[in-house]
């Protein structure tokens, strides 16, 4: 993971007043989120959906997956 984008990734983070939800790949298969970073971003207040075995493209490669991850989120936030 590259610390610059994590870094921008925290920090706006503290601008947002709406929920946030980020969606995150396998660390061992293809991920620019770290477990460390994971734990930092839920600290500022991110959920952090992790993709068990998944690449970064979840949303495309498997997207039954991808919309079962944020049909949750979107519905307990709908306004």
């Amino acid at each position: 993971p590259e610390p610059a984008g994590i870094a921008a990734i925290a920090e706006a983070l503290g601008t947002l007043r709406v929920p946030t939800l980020l969606l995150a790949a396998d660390p061992r298969v293809d991920s620019a989120l770290a477990d460390a970073d994971v734990t930092s971003l839920e600290a500022r207040g991110a959920q952090v959906q992790r993709f068990p075995g998944q690449a970064h493209r979840m949303h495309g490669l498997r997207p039954e997956v991808f919309l079962e991850a944020i049909e949750p989120f979107l519905r307990k936030h709908r306004a």
